[in-house]
């Protein structure tokens, strides 16, 4: 994240029902955030929520820790099966993050038809000091 102004990670694994996403700009970490639905917490949750979260209606849990995160999601839930009509969502759901995603920079469900070349990315192998 020192060397690219704008680094961003996403994972998740349908099996478990986790996803992640981080996202670091000119060097500093702004945003991470991981839950695990069959867990059924949020394990990292870190940062301001991003106007893309938003608009994918994700609920707000900035300054909140993991645990009161899990709490506000599990609350919100309750809220929702009681309002159905609201609109709001309150668990992380499966194409969230590839949503985020499109929204921070490349639609990953586009890239065939984009046309980049096979050879785009960055290869890079760690330094024997890193790997101590």
């Amino acid at each position: 994240m020192k060397r690219f102004d704008d680094v961003q990670f996403f994972g998740s694994r349908r099996v478990s029902d986790f996803m992640a996403w981080a996202r670091a700009q000119n060097g500093t970490l702004t945003r991470s955030f991981a839950w695990a639905g069959n867990d059924g917490a949020v394990f990292m949750n870190f940062g301001d929520q991003t106007p893309e979260e938003s608009k994918l209606g994700l609920l707000n849990l900035a300054g909140l820790s993991p645990d009161e995160a899990t709490e506000a999601i599990f609350r919100a839930a309750e809220e929702q099966d009681e309002d159905e009509e609201s609109g709001n969502k309150s668990f992380p759901e499966e194409d969230d993050e590839v949503g985020l995603a499109a929204l921070w920079s490349i639609d990953t469900f586009q890239l065939p038809e984009q046309g980049h070349p096979p050879s785009l990315g960055l290869a890079a192998r760690l330094s024997n000091e890193l790997k101590q």
